[in-house]
């Protein structure tokens, strides 16, 4: 029986660790920064200081790309009602929902996810009139059946207010974030990061080298920047969540495996008896 339960939790972290992501996590270094509001009360020195963490961390040798988010590849983004134009309006309460997450330009290319059709954000984006949204494939399939949703049009919900009209530019591959034993993968809308600025930024890096190595030194480019900043979580790699993740999973499902085994077990020798 104990062999049985170790075999049955061992095949279920395997199974859940080879699971397509529809991302490459390997090579990326994340942590999480908290902006504090008495030294950043607005979006544009929030900005700021991620503009110049960018610059710092691009100039450091083996890391090629950096982005931002105000969500963790570990976490699935916050929620909100929408509604596509076109389609029949609904009440509030039957409203449907969707998974949001806010992205600078390159998150896609950062995480190697497979290819965008449409364009990616730009650093004009989000600024003035130029009101985007990248939407995933499953959310564009499920409401654009017959034609490119490029240039659709959806508006997101705050309670019931309804926020501005964002005009489709990109569809993005349905990435499997969050937990990643999830069996289906959610429908998901991104809006660029300086439209909906955030003082949580998760700094992501995609490296040359392993990125174990260069911890030490995206933890010294924050903190250069503002020795006041702290880093809440992190540095850690990509792989590291996707092993701890998949790992605290293939327990749980292989230790019911194994129970299941050792029930049937006992009933056979109460049986013999």
């Amino acid at each position: 029986v104990l062999l049985s339960g170790a075999g049955l939790l061992a095949r279920s972290f395997l199974i859940l660790q080879g699971r397509d992501l529809g991302f490459d996590p390997t090579q990326v270094l994340t942590t999480l920064t908290m902006l504090p509001a008495s030294r950043y009360p607005d979006a544009s020195s929030q900005f700021r200081f991620l503009d110049r963490v960018a610059d710092d961390l691009r100039r450091v040798p083996g890391i090629q790309s950096v982005a931002f988010s105000d969500s963790g590849v570990a976490q699935r983004g916050g929620r909100a009602s929408f509604e596509v134009e076109g389609e029949a309006g609904r009440d509030s309460a039957l409203r449907p929902q969707v998974r949001t997450l806010a992205v600078s330009p390159g998150y896609f290319d950062t995480l190697a996810a497979s290819t965008l059709q449409g364009r990616d954000f730009d650093g004009r984006d989000g600024l003035g009139h130029r009101l985007a949204l990248i939407v995933s494939r499953r959310f564009a399939a499920t409401h654009w059946p017959t034609r490119d949703a490029i240039g659709g049009r959806v508006r997101l919900f705050t309670g019931s207010t309804p926020g501005p009209w964002l005009t489709v530019v990109g569809v993005a591959p349905d990435l499997r974030q969050g937990d990643p034993a999830q069996a289906e993968i959610e429908p998901v809308v991104y809006v660029p990061l300086r439209q909906r600025p955030a003082r949580g930024a998760w700094v992501l890096a995609r490296t040359a080298i392993p990125p174990e190595r260069l911890r030490a030194e995206m933890r010294r480019v924050v903190q250069y920047v503002d020795p006041e900043v702290p880093l809440w979580l992190g540095p850690y790699t990509l792989s590291e969540w996707r092993a701890g993740t998949n790992w605290r999973r293939g327990v749980n499902s292989g230790l019911s495996d194994a129970f299941a085994v050792a029930a049937i077990s006992l009933l056979e020798i109460v049986r013999k008896a």
